[in-house]
């Protein structure tokens, strides 16, 4: 309804109570990464955000998106901090020795891994002595 005859309303505005409760525990664990070792975490989610330019070459193309210090040669291989093939492959704890690249074998599938540590630098006794590169 309109009228041109003014209506004064009052109105009140509460603000409701409220609690809130915070606790905070204290863990050992610390909070920054304490590991030695050059290496680049890659989890799911970045791989599902990276552009990769084949199936037959996404762990390679992968890894040189994501990991500093490594370069890719028109084969589909790539090249840690300048080395020539001299990657070592790591599944659960499992070294893998066959050549893992698009022109001599197929590639661990990009489905199967969760996350992945690229070490570019001199990789632990673990390892031996060439780079690597773990996933889970």
């Amino acid at each position: 309804m309109r009228s041109s005859v003014p209506v004064n309303l009052s109105v009140k505005m509460a603000v409701p109570n409220s609690a809130e409760e915070v606790t905070v525990e204290a863990t050992a664990e610390d909070l920054l990464e304490n590991t030695p070792t050059f290496h680049t975490d890659v989890d799911r989610d970045l791989i599902n955000k990276l552009p990769l330019e084949s199936s037959s070459s996404s762990v390679s193309s992968l890894v040189t998106l994501a990991t500093p210090g490594v370069a890719a040669d028109s084969n589909g291989l790539f090249h840690g901090l300048g080395d020539h093939a001299d990657n070592s492959f790591s599944v659960d704890g499992q070294p893998i020795t066959d050549q893992q690249s698009k022109v001599f074998s197929n590639q661990i599938p990009l489905d199967s891994i969760q996350s992945m540590e690229v070490i570019s630098g001199a990789p632990p006794a673990e390892f031996g002595a060439r780079r690597a590169w773990s996933s889970t």
